[in-house]
């Protein structure tokens, strides 16, 4: 608790237990008063935490240095592997799947919004409406 208390996230404060012996606790600060899920309408940060924390983002980021000495496979890869098949929920005209497809020529990729998009290409479907159903796929990008 040293680092957080150092850090300002949280504060050491007299506790007295007993008459003649005092004994250090630890109290919240503001910032620490952020992470608490609670009913109240103060605003939360818990949920971006969790996120920041999540495996999934966070693994390549231990990998990042060894792709930048060796400069081969791009760190997210390296954790995850590879994926040929992307879904891009709620991709309007499917500008940014069709600048993904050109970026990645191998990858399939199926844009999910509103019906009456333009034509299908090889590797770039539009799938239909978000709402209907989503397909599997080995990565899923909601705009």
């Amino acid at each position: 608790m040293c680092l957080p208390v150092h850090s300002g996230f949280f504060s050491i404060r007299k506790v007295h237990q007993l008459e003649e012996e005092e004994e250090e606790g630890y109290i919240l600060t503001p910032s620490s008063r952020l992470l608490l899920k609670d009913d109240n309408p103060n605003p939360n940060l818990s949920p971006l935490v969790l996120m920041v924390l999540y495996p999934v983002l966070i693994t390549p980021f231990h990998l990042f240095g060894d792709w930048l000495r060796r400069n081969d496979l791009p760190a997210f890869e390296t954790a995850h592997g590879g994926f040929s098949s992307l879904v891009d929920v709620g991709g309007g005209t499917g500008l940014r799947a069709r600048i993904i497809v050109e970026a990645f020529p191998q990858l399939k990729c199926t844009v999910l919004d509103l019906p009456n998009l333009p034509a299908e290409s090889s590797n770039l479907v539009y799938g239909g409406e978000m709402f209907q159903s989503v397909p599997s796929a080995d990565a899923i990008y909601s705009t």
